[in-house]
């Protein structure tokens, strides 16, 4: 998919990624369901290819072993919920990311590299904690309204 701007856009790429049909309306509950049912690892694997990351990236932000991965998906079994939910950080943060940068590309490479606004830190290894997702998120947001950061 290209760059993510609209409402709509920002719809079909979630229904993408999280393997929804897209004539279901994508709203907060029905992501909590899918989140507390557990991902696949097909998710998993369409994230990676969307922001260009490694199994071992994946892995160390959704809180697994390298083992338990690849279990999971030689076995197709699903995702904890609570793996699950830290899967949908990176979501969540790339599309905010692709929205503000209006690039894919861009996105993928501001949340791979040492951010001044956190520190230092690099989004990505952020999001392990919902804490590091919310301060992700808030630089996100300084940067779409031109707040220094």
């Amino acid at each position: 998919m290209g760059t993510i701007i609209s409402e709509e856009e920002k719809n079909e790429e979630l229904s993408y990624i999280l393997g929804i049909k897209k004539e279901e309306k994508i709203n907060s509950l029905l992501i909590d369901q899918l989140i507390r049912k557990g991902f696949s690892t097909s998710v998993g694997d369409r994230i990676k290819s969307r922001l260009n990351i490694t199994d071992a990236e994946l892995i160390k932000v959704a809180g697994v072993s390298g083992r338990t991965f690849q279990r999971k998906r030689s076995e197709n079994k699903k995702f904890s919920s609570l793996v699950s939910d830290r899967i949908f950080r990176i979501i969540h943060i790339w599309i905010f990311a692709t929205q503000v940068f209006e690039d894919n590309k861009r996105a993928s490479d501001w949340m791979h590299k040492p951010q001044i606004g956190l520190g230092g830190r690099v989004p990505m290894d952020l999001l392990q904690t919902e804490a590091g997702e919310k301060a992700v998120e808030d630089l996100l947001g300084r940067i779409e309204y031109s707040v220094i950061s």
